[in-house]
């Protein structure tokens, strides 16, 4: 009898984690609706206006793909020291791939942003015009 109580209960929970992720979403696309239509004009600035907080969560991506990439290397670098010690304990794989993931999640975002400035400034200097 607990055992069916408990399932019931689990049910409960899950149904309400779905309901408060649909009012979370739901808030959120209204807040995009309306910071898309608060200045008016045409289909273009209301384009415009949406992509604002696109961007703003492009910036935290990017912000917390370095700080990963970071934290990767610092531990592959944890990970080789103690496969110096013993290297049964860690193995060289894994340090290896911890360090190429690092690496990556590093790059892809510096590169990302440098190909931007090389965009905008060859635009700038009539280069796409």
């Amino acid at each position: 009898m607990k055992r069916d109580n408990k399932k019931v209960n689990d049910v409960h929970l899950t149904k309400r984690k779905v309901q408060i992720a649909k009012f979370f979403l739901a808030f959120a696309l209204l807040f995009t609706a309306q910071w898309a239509f608060a200045y008016g004009g045409g289909l273009g600035d209301i384009s415009r206006n949406a992509l604002v907080p696109l961007d703003f969560l492009r910036h935290i991506f990017n912000i917390a793909s370095i700080l990963l990439g970071v934290f990767l290397l610092l531990n592959a670098l944890m990970r080789y020291f103690r496969h110096r010690q013993n290297p049964h304990e860690a193995p060289l794989s894994t340090v290896i791939v911890l360090a190429l993931c690092g690496i990556l999640l590093i790059v892809i975002p510096v590169a990302y942003r440098l190909s931007q400035q090389a965009t905008t400034k060859a635009a700038v200097h009539g280069i796409y015009n």
